[in-house]
């Protein structure tokens, strides 16, 4: 009532957008996003020709615009895009007017798109000296440091190309500028269009809310209208793992993201490749109210209440895993058991001697060999809340169980391309996890039974 929550809400904006900028700030990320937005395309029919014309007809406009307005530096940049590009001839005027339209019309850029909308640059207005925004770059506090900036511009770019080819493509055949605005909107969203209440409230504690809110429904429409488009992958999956069987675990978070098994082995284990398709969507979010493996509508609940917890800010589902002992997303407890702090953690200045100085039972403590430990959750929930940290820890990891991935992990971070070792550690965690489920089962059945009711 005196402001105090306006304030709190002020602060927790800042701390959450820094947070949600460095979680995407990786190029695997913005491969991610390209893929599913060329996905989004072929269920749009748009012409795999589209894309070479608009490329070319857009950097010979930037160039065209440059030099129209005297932005020579500007015209020498746009020159030397078109060359990494491999553009070397001109577009047709078809196709630049075609270019021109869009600008005139809004529909050229992805200012509407999910890292135009939600990467906010918090923080305050832009340093308006040389050396303010030199010392703005380097600040890992500040949302307008150099990474996150390059990060937020590479984002927009790819949303820029994928939403104009399909404006490109929907004017190159002859349909209106209204059309073409409503085919985008249809398949790549407006992230701006919310209500207040999810704007204001929703957003605050799902991160990619407005992703999820407008990609499910579409999913369940296509996949109804356009059905062969979605066979296609169970085709190509099924041809992939051909009738090898499989010799080993397979952790649920694998198989509820339509994972499909390679014929490779990296450390002797399985590789699997986890396509981040916007039909993972309704798989994800929709199998654990009506799987059929379960009857009872309680359990059914419970896994779905667990699902919709893996959506939430690591602000909130840190806390929320450390205070119930699990790790929901993987489905399994933690131990409480005492593990060595990786290395790049204790690299981190201050921030080991300040979780020792937590009171009596301190969050890390060295042992009498001089190592840093931590117990297990709290560890899971400190890497929550440092994403670019827990990146490096497994790109240069110091542990087994990120030691046997390294290859997936690398070519995931910096390609995007979803690939997972199904280590022996996942395969362990999954058979203690088959363990307590049995466990907990029986002890269900052996009180029906103290109750006189049938197990």
């Amino acid at each position: 009532a005196k402001g105090g929550w306006g304030a709190f809400l002020n602060q927790y904006d800042k701390i959450y957008n820094l947070l949600k900028g460095y979680m995407i700030m990786k190029p695997g990320f913005h491969m991610r996003n390209y893929f599913s937005a060329v996905f989004m395309n072929y269920l749009a029919g748009v012409q795999t020709s589209s894309y070479r014309e608009f490329q070319t007809a857009y950097w010979n406009y930037q160039h065209d615009r440059a030099v129209e307005m005297g932005l020579t530096a500007r015209a020498g940049k746009m020159k030397k895009a078109l060359k990494t590009r491999l553009i070397f001839g001109e577009a047709s005027e078809e196709h630049l007017r075609i270019l021109r339209y869009m600008d005139d019309e809004g529909i050229l850029g992805g200012a509407q798109g999910q890292i135009g909308v939600e990467q906010v640059m918090a923080g305050g207005p832009k340093a308006n000296t040389k050396l303010k925004r030199a010392l703005q770059a380097m600040n890992p506090f500040s949302s307008r440091n150099a990474p996150l900036r390059i990060s937020k511009e590479t984002g927009m770019g790819v949303e820029t190309f994928v939403r104009g080819v399909m404006g490109f493509d929907s004017l190159k055949r002859g349909q209106g500028i209204d059309e073409a605005f409503e085919r985008v909107m249809k398949f790549h969203f407006d992230y701006s269009d919310l209500s207040d209440f999810e704007q204001g409230v929703v957003k605050r504690v799902v991160p990619f809310y407005t992703w999820t809110r407008k990609n499910l429904p579409l999913m369940i429409e296509q996949i109804g209208a356009n059905p062969k488009v979605f066979n296609r992958y169970n085709m190509v999956k099924k041809n992939i793992e051909g009738d090898e069987p499989r010799t080993s675990l397979v952790p649920p978070w694998i198989k509820r993201q339509g994972g499909i098994q390679l014929p490779y082995k990296y450390e002797g284990e399985n590789m699997w490749i986890l396509p981040d398709l916007p039909f993972k969507t309704p798989i994800e979010m929709l199998d654990p109210f009506f799987a059929l493996d379960s009857t009872n509508p309680m359990d059914r609940i419970e896994a779905g209440i667990s699902m919709l917890s893996t959506q939430l800010t690591p602000l909130i589902k840190g806390p929320l895993e450390w205070a119930s002992n699990r790790n929901y997303w993987k489905g399994y407890d933690f131990t409480g058991k005492y593990v060595q702090v990786p290395t790049i953690y204790t690299k981190i200045p201050l921030l080991m001697p300040m979780l020792s100085a937590t009171g009596k039972n301190p969050i890390a403590e060295k042992n009498q060999n001089g190592i840093w430990m931590m117990r297990d959750k709290d560890l899971h929930v400190m890497a929550m809340m440092l994403p670019v940290f827990s990146d490096m820890r497994r790109l240069f990891p110091t542990e087994e169980k990120y030691q046997q991935r390294t290859l997936s992990t690398w070519m995931s971070w910096w390609g995007g391309l979803g690939l997972r070792t199904n280590t022996r550690d996942e395969q362990e965690r999954t058979l203690q996890a088959a363990v307590n489920t049995a466990r907990e089962q029986r002890a269900k059945e052996y009180k029906r039974r103290a109750a006189g009711l049938k197990p």
